[in-house]
């Protein structure tokens, strides 16, 4: 098992832990080892983890996306995020696509291999500040602090290539 953790200490922690039984007396959680590595010149504001586990993506403030090896906390990938800061980064259930948001009251599909951004939105009055895969896979969901929800189509390369992928696992 892996915990992985980020901040505003701009470092990844990457943390062997196991899980030890209820009342042994010992901690739920024990940490075996740690790894660390350097996220980024900036905050880190989000982290997510796609659905094998293998691999992580970090999002703050240093205008792009980092892939990071989930077991050891190398970097293997780096994208142009878009904005100058991110605040939310989500991965698809498929593996496919992430999902951004930002305080230029935008959000943002990448493709997750090549970091390409295949669609982008506005209409949010302030950041935001969550975005979400609806389970259909169909829209996007975001929020903002204009206290506004908006559900966002998804085209329909984007969510076929989703659906596709997500019929394969």
């Amino acid at each position: 098992r892996r915990l992985l953790s980020t901040g505003g200490d701009k470092k990844l922690f990457v943390r062997s832990c196991t899980t030890n039984p209820p009342g042994t007396g010992a901690p739920a959680l024990s940490i075996l080892a740690s790894e660390t590595q350097e996220v980024s010149a900036g905050t880190v504001y989000d982290l997510a983890v796609e659905p094998s586990g293998r691999l992580a993506i970090s999002a703050g403030q240093n205008r792009s996306l980092c892939v990071w090896d989930a077991a050891t906390g190398a970097r293997k990938r780096k994208y142009e995020a878009g904005a100058d800061v991110t605040l939310r980064v989500r991965i698809d259930p498929a593996g496919m696509f992430l999902a951004t948001s930002s305080p230029d009251k935008g959000v943002r599909v990448h493709d997750f291999h090549s970091g390409e951004i295949v669609a982008e939105a506005f209409g949010h009055g302030e950041a935001v500040t969550a975005v979400a895969f609806a389970p259909d896979l169909l829209h996007l969901v975001s929020a903002s602090g204009d206290g506004c929800v908006m559900v966002w189509r998804l085209s329909a390369k984007v969510s076929g290539a989703m659906q596709a992928r997500r019929s394969e696992l």
